[in-house]
């Protein structure tokens, strides 16, 4: 089967307050920087909200027809869900034609409204919940739930040292856990019942595709990334580690 460069960790201008890029930058210029990594699959995962998914898909859409050369572009966005003293970012993956009405079902389904806050504000909201449950609901709203960054250090905490990674590497609607620092692929690859990925977590074009996956499936479509997770069949690449 086909192997595909894959990075479904991504920040957009759409939210100025959390990105380290060029305000000007373009959807377009953001497709182009994936093609330049050498990605197939590039995912929009802003903080708390997926109304960049649109654009940046239409302009993949458009470099393809024009090149030939496509990139399958997925979003939803990243939430930052905290529950009992544990911090978990889960990254809510979509198709890109249905991202934006499934992360609004998503966060209403936990009380929240859209806009959840004004958007400077969004990189620091907490969704107050069970990070399990979180993961279940993207599954039922078809889209793959990510466990953002587990080895990353927020201050003192790190989720890869609590007891919840344990219960989210067993929770089946964990498709994926993506991990920044070889070591700590080392310790988990081949052990746990999620994937083992790498994504840029990107806050610049520059950034796009440094850490990335490479994932081996059959066509490239969201249903076979899916199918790909499953069978385990993603090999990680850092570029870099610094998170």
């Amino acid at each position: 089967m086909p192997e595909y460069g894959v990075d479904l960790h991504n920040h957009t201008p759409i939210v100025t307050s959390d990105y380290r890029g060029s305000l000007a930058t373009t959807p377009r210029d953001i497709v182009q920087a994936a093609v330049s990594a050498g990605l197939d699959v590039y995912g929009v995962t802003d903080h708390f909200t997926a109304d960049g998914v649109s654009a940046i898909a239409e302009a993949a859409e458009e470099v393809a027809q024009e090149s030939g050369r496509r990139v399958l572009v997925l979003g939803g966005a990243e939430l930052k869900v905290c529950a009992n003293g544990d911090e978990a970012h889960v990254l809510a993956v979509f198709e890109a034609t249905r991202a934006r009405g499934a992360f609004l079902d998503l966060v209403r389904g936990f009380g929240m409204e859209h806009p959840v806050a004004p958007t400077p504000d969004l990189p620091s909201i907490k969704l107050h919940a069970n990070p399990l449950e979180v993961c279940r609901a993207v599954e039922e709203l078809g889209g793959i739930a990510l466990i953002g960054h587990a080895d990353r250090f927020f201050g003192e905490y790190r989720l890869i040292d609590s007891p919840m990674i344990d219960q989210l590497l067993a929770e089946p609607a964990v498709a994926a856990v993506e991990l920044c620092h070889s070591v700590s692929h080392e310790r988990l690859s081949g052990s746990v019942s999620p994937a083992v990925i790498a994504c840029s977590d990107s806050h610049s074009c520059e950034e796009i595709g440094h850490r990335r996956s490479v994932v081996t499936m059959a066509e490239l479509s969201f249903a076979a990334l899916v199918e790909a997770f499953a069978r385990h069949s993603a090999v990680p690449i850092l570029g870099y580690e610094r998170c």
